[in-house]
């Protein structure tokens, strides 16, 4: 072995021991805190194991008003009476597939089985994010150090690990479906795929990545496998905990909730819309702003600026090698459907956090440099923990990451249809050498 495969392999030492030893933390840090998240997640396994169906898709006043006033005798069963607990949102299926752990196991114990595996998968998912980049990403040690910093820094993570968000199982699935598909698996990317819209349905649209390249096996298996899983959770479920899955899925999308987490486009379009006089004024030093209307024209600016966004993603990197495409794609993508989806919460991030290292090697790499350390520093917890103690309010907060990923999207948009020019000049350029 060289000297230089020698220091590579102890600088993969050292990274792979700072991110073990961060894991660590991870997990005993939420070794005895119950998450509000999953705690919903637990009720919605007890309450279908006790047969309590009615129950699952219970809401508080306007959805986002903490924990459902109907749970409190079960949580008081159950010992969760006095702590948070948000409603459940996802589909039957998942609370049938709980139930039999959750029906007889006591909270905690189920909290801290789903915190080692929910670690576990986040540092998987760095793995399997360099993997795939892996024919053109920085070496294995440089990724695993850079992601190591952003997991321990950003509020995306920070708020996916305190909520033991399943958003981790769901980020876990599409890197696996996307490796796949890079390493010319197709059916195994759609399968993979089918199974992380069917435990939250934004994945759905990343199947764009497949119709855009035109692979019909990979958009065939997710449409096939999506369509099992949703007849299977027809006839386990049944179809009233489907329609009352509709209407808490109507109830969540419905106007806006910013909260300090909300990185999502109708904060400044709801500003904006204010500020000018469209819309009523709203107090920005509150905490928790609920707006229960969107108004017409504003949910009309969002689809043409999404829209918009969607042409300037495909165009700039439309020149890029295909390697290097589908991470890119991947990337502003997933920032895509967060940022213009019904609720984007800081943790919808995670995805494009993961892949965060490969913008070294899609973008020129001072500008790459520049963008990374930038994020880093202005989407970290302590940052916004700064801004918290400074400004009153969510507002601030919100509008900042919302800036922040929205800058974060036009820059790599921009970079990598740069690297696309310059690679389709480079090639003309051989082409009149050749000729």
């Amino acid at each position: 072995m060289t000297t230089e495969g020698r220091q590579s392999k102890a600088r993969l030492v050292v990274a792979l021991i700072f991110l073990a030893a961060l894991a660590r933390f991870a997990i005993l840090f939420m070794w005895t805190p119950h998450p509000p998240d999953m705690s919903g997640f637990y009720m919605s396994g007890w309450l279908y194991a006790h047969g309590l169906y009615d129950l699952i898709y219970a809401t508080p006043d306007y959805f986002f008003g903490g924990t459902p006033p109907d749970w409190m005798e079960p949580l008081e069963q159950v010992g969760l009476y006095g702590n948070e607990v948000l409603p459940y949102v996802y589909a039957p299926l998942w609370a049938a597939v709980l139930s039999p752990i959750a029906g007889a196991t006591d909270p905690l114990t189920f909290f801290r089985v789903f915190d080692v595996v929910l670690v576990g998968l986040m540092v998987a998912s760095v793995f399997v994010a360099w993997r795939l980049a892996r024919r053109w990403a920085i070496p294995l040690w440089g990724w695993t150090a850079l992601s190591t910093v952003a997991l321990a820094t950003s509020v995306t993570a920070y708020i996916a690990l305190a909520q033991l968000q399943p958003q981790i199982v769901v980020a876990f699935l599409c890197l696996v479906a996307f490796e796949r598909y890079g390493a010319g698996k197709p059916v195994a990317a759609g399968i993979c795929l089918a199974f992380a819209a069917a435990l939250k349905l934004t994945p759905a649209g990343l199947a764009l990545i497949f119709l855009l390249d035109r692979n019909w096996r990979a958009l065939g298996a997710f449409a096939v496998v999506g369509l099992l899983l949703a007849g299977l959770s027809l006839i386990i479920a049944g179809p009233d905990l489907h329609f009352a899955y509709l209407d808490s899925l109507m109830a969540a999308g419905q106007g806006i909730h910013i909260t300090a987490v909300t990185y999502n486009i109708e904060v400044l379009l709801q500003a904006i819309s204010s500020a000018l006089g469209f819309t009523p004024a709203f107090d920005p030093w509150q905490r928790g702003i609920r707006l229960l209307e969107t108004p017409f024209l504003m949910t009309v600016v969002s689809k043409a600026l999404l829209l918009a966004a969607l042409v300037w993603m495909v165009r700039a990197t439309a020149a890029l090698p295909s390697d290097k495409r589908l991470v890119a794609r991947l990337f502003l993508l997933s920032m895509l459907l967060a940022l213009f989806g019904p609720l984007g919460w800081a943790h919808y991030y995670l995805l494009p956090l993961f892949l965060l290292p490969s913008l070294i090697g899609l973008l020129p790499v001072r500008l790459a440099g520049w963008t990374i350390a930038a994020f880093l520093v202005v989407a970290s917890w302590p940052v916004m923990l700064g801004v918290a103690l400074t400004i009153p309010g969510d507002f601030a907060r919100a509008a900042i990451g919302t800036l922040t990923m929205l800058t974060l999207f036009a820059i790599t948009a921009a970079g990598c249809a740069r690297q696309g020019q310059t690679r389709s000049n480079a090639t003309v350029a051989d082409t009149l050498a050749a000729a």
